[in-house]
């Protein structure tokens, strides 16, 4: 049997993928959030902010680095 193979070409990233967020205004959520709640998983900060996912992941790892956050296991 001969497989049939469709071609797909791609224009460009989806446009949600071409939205970003300012980091420094991320950042100061983050801490605004933690300062408010206490402790609050990767995942509850996400759904409270307004960014993809590594943009979190980026300023929550620049926290760490300068001592500002501190990360455990639950």
């Amino acid at each position: 049997m001969k497989k049939s193979f469709e071609r797909w070409v791609v224009v460009g990233p989806h446009i949600y993928l071409m939205k970003k967020a300012d980091i420094e205004r991320i950042r100061m959520e983050v801490i605004k959030l933690l300062r408010e709640r206490g402790k609050m998983t990767t995942s509850e900060l996400w759904r409270e902010l307004d960014c993809h996912l590594w943009e979190l992941d980026y300023v929550l790892k620049k926290l760490k680095r300068e001592g500002i956050l501190a990360e455990w296991e639950m």
